[in-house]
């Protein structure tokens, strides 16, 4: 799906709409689940547009120093913005998160929020994590995991099959099993190296009223789309969506569709 969007609104869409509804579910989990750590320094990559890390700046001891990455240099705008709004001490850098320009051991806690990287690159950013930790460093890393968005792959098989497109079933099934299973991540997080490994899961459900409302979403349309729709031929695309938004509408007997993300942390040590 491609968008007329530059760079700079979809950064500012990401601060409006994905940093407060679906990386603030991640970031409650991560809370429930980490030690932070009382000195030496710490590390955040994937800190979007800077929410959770300048949160967790301002929990930490100040003989803590606070790194952050992120690999979209608007979004990194942002967050450089707020970091200095509220004076919280953030070491900042545009970097992508399996290339991290940071020397081997620094770290002694690493956060990485993996919500939105491909599954096949997992492996080299769980492995460039645990180049950067100590020997004793602690890891943890958000991913949504398999079983997450059914509905929604569900009500798309049904769409392209009321368009006569069948043929294009097979590419949902790819969707589908590109996402890891709980099992997968920590296979990924053991042959990077780690050990004591542990996961918790939450089912979280985003609400749509309507089909209209599900597809106007910019958490929808602007991130999770491009990568849903992005075998559709660009003709075919407006035919689907429609499609799509009458299945939901049709089948929704007056309730608001859900969407349920199954939401896993794993936690790791280095040795």
């Amino acid at each position: 799906m491609t968008t007329d969007k530059s760079a700079k609104e979809l950064a500012y869409l990401h601060d409006l709409y994905v940093a407060t509804d679906w990386s603030v579910r991640f970031a409650e989990l991560v809370d429930k689940n980490i030690k932070l750590p009382d000195d030496g320094q710490f590390l955040y990559v994937e800190a979007g547009t800077g929410n959770h890390v300048i949160e967790l700046c301002e929990k930490l001891d100040e003989k803590v120093e606070v790194f952050a990455t992120v690999s979209n240099e608007e979004r990194l705008n942002i967050a450089k913005a707020k970091a200095v709004a509220v004076n919280a001490a953030i070491h900042f850098q545009n970097s992508f998160p399996h290339q991290l320009n940071f020397p081997d051991a620094a770290f002694e806690t690493a956060i990485c929020d993996a919500s939105f990287l491909q599954t096949e690159r997992l492996l080299a950013v769980w492995k460039e994590l645990y180049r950067v930790l100590d020997n004793k460093g602690n890891a943890a890393f958000l991913v949504p995991t398999a079983g997450s968005f059914g509905e929604f792959f569900s009500i798309y098989w049904e769409a392209l099959h009321a368009l006569g497109m069948d043929e294009m079933g097979a590419e949902i099934e790819n969707l589908i099993e590109n996402l890891p299973t709980v099992s997968d991540v920590e296979d990924v997080t053991a042959n990077s190296g780690f050990r004591k490994i542990e996961s918790s899961t939450n089912n979280e459900l985003f609400e749509f009223e309507t089909g209209d409302e599900f597809l106007r979403s910019p958490l929808i349309s602007d991130f999770l789309f491009p990568t849903w729709v992005g075998f559709v031929p660009d003709k075919k695309q407006v035919e689907i969506l429609r499609s799509i938004e009458k299945v939901i509408n049709d089948s929704s007997d007056g309730l608001s569709f859900r969407l349920s993300v199954k939401m896993t942390l794993v936690t790791a040590r280095k040795k």
